[in-house]
């Protein structure tokens, strides 16, 4: 066979391979655009006035309950939330899988409790939730607040 033919034929080849998906293209289903143009990853953090401190020796067990805005509505699913000293933002504790579960009290209230070391002043602290969307094509994401000042 000719290198001519041999060329025609795989030129011949992308051309019609174009068409189709030419063809293809301009015949598919097209989605609608997305109507809600909010960010689904603001979700507030807020803290009930009441929190409740018990001290044993060199320790202290402290307890509160932690409010989120509703974010089930937007296809989100909470999978790990983080108490950080707010200072350097070590990690004092973490809830996640079966321990949400424990402390939740509604889709949008957890109790959270667990114990810290004493500190000498005051202490700062903070919440960040991590967030995974289960309808919606966007990655993980984490989101913090809820501030606290403890007082010795």
């Amino acid at each position: 066979m000719d290198k001519k033919w041999i060329k025609f034929i795989g030129f011949l080849f992308i051309i019609i391979a174009v068409l189709i998906a030419l063809l293809l293209l301009t015949t598919s289903d097209r989605h609608p655009p997305v109507t809600d143009n909010s960010d689904i990853r603001n979700i507030s953090i807020t803290i009930l006035e009441h929190s409740e401190i018990e001290r044993n020796n060199d320790t202290m067990l402290i307890s509160y309950s932690l409010l989120t805005s509703p974010y089930k509505d937007k296809e989100l699913r909470l999978t790990k939330i983080e108490v950080l000293d707010l200072s350097d933002g070590t990690i004092i504790s973490t809830f996640e899988k079966e321990n949400l579960e424990k402390i939740s009290k509604s889709d949008e209230q957890f109790l959270l409790s667990y114990p810290i070391q004493k500190f000498d002043k005051s202490l700062s602290i903070t919440h960040r939730l991590f967030f995974i969307s289960n309808g919606r094509a966007i990655l993980p994401f984490s989101v913090i607040g809820g501030d606290i000042l403890l007082e010795n």
